[in-house]
């Protein structure tokens, strides 16, 4: 791991979650942002995956093969996808079947128009990665229930607290972040990621 943050700055401007994620991500220790930021990333992609009306098994093949990817990235190298590669060299491997079941609660996203399911599993993966027990989170996460993150998560999951206020500006989103860093305070709801 070279320490390195990908803020995804190219051709277009970054997307508010990504500026969210990486202004986050200043907030967890050194050692932990490039991997907090792979996690982002992936999350990233998976969310592009979309329903469309007139081939509704699209979506739902893509993130089939992301999540057997995933689920499979321990037994060998994967060649070919640079995300994968990445992860694969830089995230333990106790985080692949995490990722799987991340892939494959957006595929729950896709048929049943929830994604709350994605949510606790985005913050599964989080926790993992912050050396935490996902202990903290619901088994059966109901639209707004309110949870205390502990306080090594909390760089990780101040991207989804700002998410009530995406739509602000940068400052606004930036209040919330630090304010949740501070007291570990969210509402899970519907809606978080997109």
């Amino acid at each position: 791991m070279n320490g390195h943050v990908d803020l995804g700055i190219g051709a277009e401007p970054p997307s508010a979650r990504r500026q969210d994620a990486y202004f986050a991500s200043l907030m967890a220790p050194p050692g932990q942002r490039p991997r907090l930021a792979l996690v982002w990333e992936l999350e990233d992609r998976l969310a592009t995956i979309l329903p469309h009306a007139e081939e509704a098994h699209i979506p739902l093949i893509k993130l089939a093969w992301w999540r057997d990817t995933l689920a499979e990235l321990g037994k060998g190298r994967h060649a070919g996808e640079p995300l994968l590669e990445r992860i694969q060299s830089d995230l333990p491997t106790g985080t692949y079947p995490l990722l799987a079941g991340l892939a494959e609660a957006h595929m729950d996203r896709i048929e049943h128009g929830d994604d709350i399911p994605a949510v606790r599993a985005l913050l599964i993966a989080g926790s993992h990665i912050c050396g935490v027990s996902p202990d903290w989170i619901p088994d059966k996460t109901s639209d707004a229930q309110r949870v205390t993150v502990p306080k090594a998560v909390r760089p990780f999951s101040a991207v989804l607290a700002a998410a009530p206020v995406r739509d602000r500006l940068p400052t606004r989103r930036h209040v919330a972040m630090l304010a949740h860093n501070l007291t570990g305070r969210m509402t899970l709801r519907a809606g978080m990621l997109g």
